[in-house]
């Protein structure tokens, strides 16, 4: 173990990964909740089966790569490591130019589904009678409003609550806390009556 490493438990590694594999995942998310309005469930299932699978082989091809191409102090190092196995190769710093693009094309596909997928589960909840009418209302071309209004207001009012340093404690507890529950239910949820 280095002098900067502290020890840690498997629960703590796997409580610490959850957001993180929140938002790995998030276009599995995106497909259920908006199946809905597409043509043919059908097409859903299969579409949330493919990009399921080679999202994870992306993500397991970049570590096994990054771990066989790039030493591990310069690896551990790295905030994207797949632009650093790039930079080390014939491509150099255009690779490593690629892949950031590439990360600043995904955080902005995330915020749009984001979005998306905040309006429509209230959306859908009031719908079934769980929620309030009010998020039941939508525009002329079928875009829940008061629901996507009210969400990104609640939003807007966590990132401000995070300019806080004792908040951002808290916040971050109730972050790994729903990741970590909504990952159980997920894993759970089918088996349930």
């Amino acid at each position: 173990m280095s002098s900067g490493a502290t020890a840690t438990t498997l629960f703590a590694q796997i409580n610490g990964a959850m957001g993180g594999i929140l938002w790995c995942f998030i276009g599995v998310e995106a497909s259920t909740i908006l199946a809905e309005k597409a043509e043919s469930q059908k097409i859903v299932g299969k579409a949330t089966v493919i990009s399921l699978l080679i999202t994870l082989t992306i993500y397991v091809a970049i570590s096994v790569v990054s771990m066989g191409v790039v030493p591990a102090e310069q690896l551990a190092q790295s905030g994207t490591p797949l632009a650093t196995v790039l930079g080390n190769t014939v491509i150099g710093d255009a690779g490593a130019v690629i892949v950031k693009t590439g990360i600043l094309i995904s955080l902005l596909g995330a915020l749009i589904s984001w979005v998306m997928l905040a309006s429509q589960l209230p959306y859908i909840a009031a719908k079934e009678g769980i929620l309030p009418k009010i998020f039941v209302k939508t525009n002329n071309i079928g875009v829940p409003t008061n629901a996507l209004f009210i969400t990104n207001g609640i939003s807007q009012l966590f990132l401000l609550v995070l300019l806080s340093s004792k908040l951002q404690n808290v916040y971050n507890m109730v972050l790994l806390l729903a990741t970590t529950l909504f990952s159980c239910l997920t894993c759970f949820l089918p088996y349930m009556p």
